[in-house]
């Protein structure tokens, strides 16, 4: 499961119990902050890039989560 733009980290352990190996997108290091304790506690993956130019090869993931991403995108 990758999670974009969840680092607040609200639904990686829901994720984690259901049994779902996740992978954290954001934005920035920052934007990881919140849920940084659980993230390095946990293995989870993080990784950081500019999310309208997120490229992943098809069938990466088999579920893409995020929620309440779209105000934060500009472009």
């Amino acid at each position: 499961v990758i999670d974009i733009g969840g680092g607040h980290g609200q639904v990686i352990p829901v994720l984690q119990e259901l049994g779902a190996e996740v992978t954290l997108y954001a934005t920035s290091t920052n934007a990881v902050g919140v849920s940084q304790t659980y993230v390095s506690q946990h293995g989870i993956t993080v990784l950081i890039g500019d999310l309208p130019k997120l490229s992943l090869p098809n069938h990466s993931y088999d579920l893409v989560t995020s929620f309440r991403i779209l105000p934060h995108i500009t472009e």
